[in-house]
């Protein structure tokens, strides 16, 4: 009877041993996979998937970035951002947008910005003369359309919160039928 139990504990260890390997190892490779995210070729990884994702939701216009810099701790870079129309006329564009986060709300099913900055960015609200309604709104498929009597559907594409605290814009110009407005200061919180 005796003889059963050291075969038992063995058996044990060896199974304790094994989850201990198993651990180690998802928490490597979990590690490793973050850290791949804030090197150059794990930026450009990065950015090629959600631009891939983004266009394919676009049917008028590309989105295009000309670079992406991560900080898993902190946030966000994105250079030269440009929304443009198959035709090759840019809507919206800016030289540079910050975003930082905050991890901690993570573990509640929160994402919280504590900040968004767009550091000169323009954007185009002028009218399509053809049509008379706004390009921006058309190369984005947000077109008016015939309303109905069905209330309003609320949205719900995110699986938690999200908490924007500021939005800064820097040096922004917006563009519209008869002029434009240069140096644009606006404070937001949503």
């Amino acid at each position: 009877m005796s003889e059963g139990r050291p075969g038992r504990r063995t058996g044990l260890r060896r199974a304790a041993r094994g989850v201990g390997i198993l651990l180690v190892g998802a928490t490597l490779s979990v590690t490793g996979v973050g850290l791949f995210l804030t090197t150059e070729a794990g930026n450009r990884v990065l950015l090629r998937l959600a631009l891939g994702r983004i266009n394919a939701g676009l049917d008028q216009a590309t989105l295009t970035v000309g670079a992406l810099h991560t900080d898993l701790w902190d946030g966000v870079v994105l250079r030269q951002i440009a929304l443009h129309t198959h035709g090759g006329e840019t809507l919206v564009a800016a030289d540079r947008a910050v975003v930082t986060w905050d991890l901690v709300p993570l573990l509640q099913r929160r994402l919280a910005i504590p900040q968004v900055r767009l550091d000169r960015p323009v954007v185009d609200l002028r009218t399509d003369p053809a049509t008379g309604r706004l390009a921006l709104l058309d190369a984005l498929g947000l077109a008016a359309s015939e309303p109905d009597d069905a209330p309003p559907t609320p949205w719900g594409g995110l699986d938690g919160a999200l908490d924007v605290a500021s939005i800064e814009v820097r040096d922004g110009t917006v563009r519209f039928d008869g002029g434009e407005v240069d140096d644009l200061q606006v404070d937001g919180r949503l």
